[in-house]
């Protein structure tokens, strides 16, 4: 059995109109080739972000990571976003 994947409601809370709703969603689905490109820079920028041995070394290291660990929170929720 294939299932279609939903596709987030966020992208079309703004219209009103269910054609419009409908017109935006084939429009998105059909740049999907966009998005998967922007997921792949995406990974590859989230795997640059591994905490090392050096970073403990480093006195701020805490708030280093904190940082990291909110921007890696921001990748993936556009991952999220942009999976259709």
């Amino acid at each position: 059995m294939s299932r279609t994947k939903r596709l987030n409601t966020l992208w079309t809370k703004h219209l009103k109109e269910k054609k419009e709703r409908e017109d935006f969603e084939a429009y998105l689905k059909n740049t999907r080739q966009i998005f998967e490109v922007m997921t792949s820079l995406i990974e590859d920028q989230l795997s640059k972000m591994k905490t090392t041995d050096q970073d403990y070394e480093k006195a701020a290291w805490p708030y280093l990571q904190a940082d990291r660990q909110g921007q890696i929170r921001a990748y993936n929720y556009i991952k999220e976003l942009i999976d259709l």
